[in-house]
């Protein structure tokens, strides 16, 4: 599997904690490509972060954890984000760490050559569940943020607050200041909403 998903052991939280550069993982197919040296391997992932967040959970949170290098799959970029110097035929900007990297962080050649677009397809077909994912976080991302946005346009400070107040009682630990950036207001302009809706 190219990530591991840990589900919340104690009441959950609306946080997803994701490590998506913890691992090291690389199959046959993608050995017989790459030249990268094996310590930019190891040297271009988030070494022992997933170990470092692993009680996430216990809090609450959702842990996602790369298990695969990023030179086989980044999860932090979208499906799309693949240049025509990194597989055949694509058409994403180019980008030597994208989807796939095609160098190392020392600018030292990642891969042998562009890879045939069946290679990509093949990514997607043996780890199925890792284009979901990549899929679903932009796609609720976006959604969040399109929302987010409509909210600052369509309702008023103290609507978007009383909305916020409908979250998690963990909200109410959050300073005043960042509620404040949050639904687009000054700090002294929360204290007022807050102080008409008591």
């Amino acid at each position: 599997m190219s990530f591991v998903l840990t589900e919340p052991r104690a009441p959950e939280v609306p946080v997803i904690v994701e490590v998506p550069h913890a691992g090291l993982e690389l199959d046959a197919e993608v050995l017989s490509t790459l030249v990268a040296p094996a310590q930019a391997v190891g040297r271009d992932a988030d070494l022992y972060v997933d170990e470092l967040y692993a009680d996430a959970p216990d809090a609450g949170a959702t842990l996602i954890s790369a298990r695969m290098s990023r030179y086989v799959c980044d999860l932090n970029r979208s499906e799309h984000d693949v240049d025509r110097e990194t597989v055949q035929g694509a058409t994403g900007r180019p980008s030597p760490h994208g989807l796939i990297w095609r160098s190392t962080t020392d600018n030292r050649a990642a891969i042998a050559r562009p890879l045939p677009k069946a290679e990509l397809d093949r990514l997607y077909q043996t780890h199925p569940k890792t284009q979901e994912m990549i899929r679903r976080f932009w796609e609720d991302a976006i959604l969040t943020l399109i929302d987010r946005f409509t909210a600052l346009q369509r309702d008023s400070a103290e609507q978007r607050y009383l909305d916020l107040l409908t979250k998690p009682p963990y909200i109410q630990k959050i300073p005043q200041k960042y509620l404040a950036s949050f639904i687009g207001v000054t700090p002294t302009s929360l204290s007022r909403i807050r102080k008409n809706i008591r």
